[in-house]
C-alpha cells in the first residue's frame, strides 16, 4: 500500500509533515525524506498541502526536478 505523507513547509521554520497519525516537524526536506525512507523503504510520496486539486506532486518529481 502506498503511502501518502502530507507537508507543509513554513518559510524560516521548517517542514511539518503527517506520518502516521500525527504532525511532526523536521528542519529540512532532507530529513523528511530520510525519516519516510526508514519508516516505508520506497513506498511513499509526499504531497504538498498546498498542491490544488488534481494536480500532485511527489517526492521523485520535486526532489529531482523530473
Amino acid at each position: 500500500m502506498m503511502n501518502i505523507i502530507y507537508f507543509d513547509y513554513i518559510e524560516g521554520y521548517g517542514i511539518n509533515a503527517n506520518i502516521g497519525i500525527e504532525w511532526d516537524f523536521y528542519g529540512s526536506f532532507d530529513d523528511l525524506v530520510k525519516e519516510c525512507l526508514y519508516q516505508f523503504q520506497n513506498d511513499f510520496l509526499l504531497a504538498p498541502t498546498t498542491a490544488k486539486s488534481g494536480k500532485f506532486i511527489s517526492y521523485g518529481e520535486f526532489y529531482h526536478g523530473g
